[in-house]
């Protein structure tokens, strides 16, 4: 179970620090373009962390995965590995790392996002559960109601034999917290169960019934949709479920008071949304989604499996009014509305100010070549990088068709254009426009942003010369 692995984890985590004060050579795997592709192939599970030598993020977790790797060690098909990737650049754009640090776990060569926490016991627990059985067996009635009392979403198939494509969902799926069984007709007999049949049970709702079909896409399909509550109260705690559910589109409701509509059309459109209400306690959400209290209440759809996109509800909150925005959300006859900061009335200073309405003026005009930096207010890196990235416009005013610019990542949005934390730098060459534009993930000192912005103009055909290289 999961809180048999987070205690083994704890114990492994023990046990590696005694040993640590010893010191010893790292059990992290330091891999290159050279070897990348030959540790996936000798190991069926790699967890590989794509890091940059100044990300203060990065050092934190650092002892963190250390210690994990270590405790790790006698797994001999699991490997714990870093990429540096301010040096192996091509790695890191291959795996689409936009940010730091970013963890990136690999079985059988094939890549799929770490979603555990950044402690060593949370990383140990989390790997444990990805490379072990993920099916258990149950085999009485009292042994199930122990198992799902008071607990979490719990999956228990009661099937005569464990078919290969529940064996295949609960594999796919062993990197939740939610945990899957199997049990006999005898105990579905004992707990009024129907036989065959799979089961989610829920604390807080009445549980789930799947009595066909047995396939891997029912079975999948029924269990992302059980696997919630109707409606999901916001917290930080509970972000990851709400952003990174795999039905990819949230229904919010930001409101002070419950709305029973809400409740009745979360029931209505189940399996095809996340349900989430805020009640505005969550600033950084509010900041996020482009709302204040003043807007309360307030019915928005957000699409969440690429590019966030807002979708908001004008007027009253009813059932009738939020099915309509559905349904049309459902017909792709909506619009997503872009958040936007006004202009500027002078944007004379060396770092250029865009907002989400000068974006295509500035950032795409083709006759220039533009380093974006997304940033957030609060965010201390961006603090960090401001004084240099200042220095830096200083430093190439004289090359006219040469733009350093910046844009509030939290109060700004363009359509084709996402960063996954802050600060992004984006690399737009004239003449070769692309909204996505070109990750920057080299050094953020003065001259390495220097030395990359006047060799990219140059590339573009600028009048930035090899000269000023």
């Amino acid at each position: 179970s999961w809180a048999i692995s987070m205690l083994v984890a704890v114990f492994l985590c023990a046990l590696v620090s005694a040993a640590a004060a010893a010191g010893g050579e790292s059990d992290v795997a330091v891999l290159t373009t050279s070897n990348f592709d030959g540790t996936l192939k000798d190991y069926e599970y790699v967890l590989v962390e794509f890091f940059a030598p100044w990300c203060g993020h990065c050092k934190q977790l650092a002892p963190e995965y250390e210690q994990a790797a270590a405790a790790l060690k006698e797994y001999t098909n699991l490997k714990v590995a870093t990429v540096d990737a301010t040096v192996e650049q091509s790695l890191a754009q291959a795996h689409g790392v936009r940010g730091y640090p970013t963890l990136k776990f690999f079985k059988n060569g094939v890549s799929s996002d770490y979603t555990g926490g950044r402690t060593a016991p949370k990383i140990i627990s989390w790997l444990l559960k990805a490379i072990g059985a993920p099916m258990k067996s149950i085999d009485t009635a009292d042994a199930v109601n122990e198992l799902i009392s008071g607990k979490g979403p719990t999956v228990v198939a009661f099937v005569a034999e464990p078919s290969a494509d529940f064996e295949a969902v609960s594999v796919s799926n062993s990197q939740s917290e939610v945990p899957y069984y199997v049990s006999s007709q005898a105990v579905a007999t004992a707990l009024g169960e129907a036989f065959p049949s799979v089961v989610v049970y829920k604390t807080g709702e009445a549980k789930a019934v799947h009595t066909g079909p047995f396939t891997a896409d029912a079975i999948t399909t029924f269990v992302n949709i059980e696997r919630i509550p109707v409606v999901i109260p916001f917290t930080m705690e509970a972000a990851q479920e709400v952003f990174q559910s795999k039905i990819g589109k949230i229904a919010f409701l930001f409101a002070t008071a419950p709305i029973p509509a809400f409740t009745e059309a979360a029931q209505l459109y189940r399996g095809k949304f996340v349900f989430s209400t805020s009640d505005g306690s969550v600033t950084r959400l509010n900041d996020h989604v482009g709302v204040t209290t003043a807007d309360f209440p307030k019915f928005i759809i957000l699409t969440t499996d690429g590019q966030m996109k807002r979708f908001p509800l004008a007027g009253e909150v009813t059932l009738a009014s939020i099915k309509a925005h559905i349904d049309a959300f459902l017909a792709s006859s909506l619009q997503p509305t872009l958040k936007s900061e006004e202009p500027p009335v002078a944007n004379v200073e060396p770092v250029k100010v865009v907002v989400g309405t000068t974006f295509d003026n500035i950032v795409m005009d083709p006759t220039k070549n533009v380093l974006l930096e997304v940033y957030a207010p609060w965010c201390g890196h961006c603090k960090t990088l401001a004084p240099i990235y200042d220095e830096l416009a200083k430093a190439v005013a004289d090359v006219p068709d040469l733009v350093i610019a910046k844009m509030d990542g939290t109060a700004n949005e363009v359509d084709g254009l996402s960063w996954r934390g802050f600060p992004t730098l984006k690399f737009y060459p004239a003449n070769t426009k692309v909204r996505a534009g070109v990750d920057y993930s080299g050094g953020r000192d003065l001259e390495a942003l220097k030395s990359y912005v006047l060799e990219q103009a140059s590339a573009s055909g600028s009048s930035a010369s090899k000269e000023e290289l």
